[in-house]
């Protein structure tokens, strides 16, 4: 059990440790930085295990870069924010991270919100989408496809995005 908690926070404890060690003049160093550089050093380390997977630091790196470029050619560009309505995984980091790549800013939303406090955090920024995964589609409390739906009629130039490119 500890092993397998060692290994889960492996990812984070090393980002930090390189956040600390940077020099305190440092301006514009992005998370996206330090990621490379704790890559460069272990590209075979387990970065995560979820679900019976493991996901490597390049295999994060890989799919963080076809998220990056999916969304770049899409047109995103540094500025724009897209917001993350997404459960607790491995895929939830790679889109951060392959969006911070673009320069695109992503607003983290809680999957717990519903209604009103939802609609507040998505429209306290000028989002140009939102990704969403599958499970939050189904039949909840009410439905969030078909609240997400009302959003973008609201807002014409909202897009919903629930498929991306995938690890698996």
């Amino acid at each position: 059990m500890i092993n397998t908690c060692f290994r889960v926070i492996y990812p984070v404890l090393a980002i930090i440790s390189e956040i600390r060690n940077l020099p305190k003049s440092v301006d514009k160093v992005t998370v996206a930085d330090i990621f490379r550089k704790t890559l460069s050093k272990h590209p075979r380390k387990t970065a995560f295990i979820f679900e019976q997977k493991t996901w490597t630091f390049q295999d994060v790196e890989d799919y963080s870069n076809r998220i990056g470029n999916y969304f770049k050619s899409k047109g995103y560009k540094k500025g724009d924010v897209v917001a993350l309505f997404l459960e607790s995984c491995p895929e939830f980091i790679c889109i951060w991270l392959g969006l911070s790549k673009v320069g695109v800013t992503t607003a983290l939303i809680n999957t717990n919100l519903r209604l009103d406090s939802l609609w507040h955090c998505i429209s306290a920024v000028d989002v140009k989408a939102i990704i969403f995964g599958t499970d939050l589609s189904g039949n909840y409390d009410f439905s969030y496809t078909t609240w997400l739906r009302w959003t973008t009629k609201k807002r014409r130039n909202l897009k919903l995005l629930s498929k991306l490119p995938g690890k698996y």
